[in-house]
């Protein structure tokens, strides 16, 4: 339609490519990205490097810790990263910077006696809250440039999404912490809203990819003209709803999953209850569940 439409240059936009052997070569060497798409690649290497992650963590933690902040800071330092192909450039999303945010979850899941003892501490609330209200006025002033092409090195250098700039980090760590304690409050008010927002992080990878789909579909109505409250509220309600549906259905399927498995293990100890003996006859008589 966009083409059509006279605004052939989305394609180009996006990164798509001919249809060739090149290309499927890329994409099944995750090194091809289209755009919307091009964070499942680094999905993909962080869960394969996931039992080397736990490898490390199992030795020592701090080692662990320690090795991949310094890779983080090597990545930022030096510029490398993994070449993208069959096009020019490297990954958009370098796995090398945002290994460290993968690693910083991990250790925080394993020590999370530790860290939600540290989450209660009202000065880390408060540090985490400035640090958050700080990043609001920023973007309000226009800092970083709304022109991800337009930022100045500096810019780059502390929101850079690609190579995961530290501001990035000390926002998410602390947008982590307020929300962890904002949502002992929201629970009780808006339990439904809760219950489907915290559904749909579980589910991240579908919601993820159907998300992306949606996005990708909107960019496209939009060049091509279809634009406006009367078709962008209509398109965010039917995508929110399709999301939903399809989450519920996953959930759903994995529960009856759950209880297929685990029937045999309760029937091998419940299949059978011995009554009481029956007067009237010679024998004990069981009557089965």
């Amino acid at each position: 339609i966009a083409y059509l439409n006279g605004q052939s240059a989305i394609l180009s936009d996006n990164r798509t490519m001919p249809l060739n052997a090149e290309t499927f070569a890329g994409l099944l060497l995750l090194s091809h990205q289209l755009r919307y798409f091009d964070i499942l690649p680094l999905y993909i290497v962080l869960f394969a490097a996931g039992p080397l992650i736990a490898w490390l963590a199992r030795r020592s933690l701090a080692a662990l810790l320690c090795s991949s902040l310094a890779l983080y800071a090597a990545t930022r330092i030096l510029g490398f990263g993994l070449p993208a192909w069959p096009g020019t450039g490297v990954w958009y999303f370098n796995p090398f910077a945002w290994q460290a945010l993968f690693v910083i979850g991990y250790v925080c899941g394993v020590k999370r006696e530790a860290v939600a003892r540290m989450m209660e501490s009202r000065a880390l609330l408060v540090a985490a809250s400035i640090v958050l209200l700080v990043a609001f006025v920023a973007m309000l002033a226009g800092m970083p440039n709304e022109r991800v092409h337009e930022r100045t090195a500096v810019e780059l250098a502390f929101w850079g999404k690609s190579s995961l700039g530290p501001a990035r980090i000390l926002h998410f760590l602390a947008l982590a912490l307020v929300v962890a304690h904002v949502g002992r409050f929201i629970l009780p008010l808006f339990p439904l809203a809760w219950h489907w927002g915290s559904m749909l992080g579980r589910y991240a990878m579908p919601t993820f990819c159907l998300g992306a789909l949606f996005s990708a579909l909107g960019q496209i109505a939009s060049v091509a003209g279809l634009r406006g409250i009367a078709v962008d509220a209509p398109f965010f309600l039917v995508s929110v709803s399709v999301l939903l549906a399809i989450v519920s259905f996953l959930r759903a399927r994995r529960r009856r999953a759950f209880m297929t498995a685990t029937l045999p293990a309760r029937g091998k100890f419940e299949a059978f209850e011995v009554s009481k003996p029956d007067k009237s006859a010679s024998r004990p008589v069981s009557r089965v569940l």
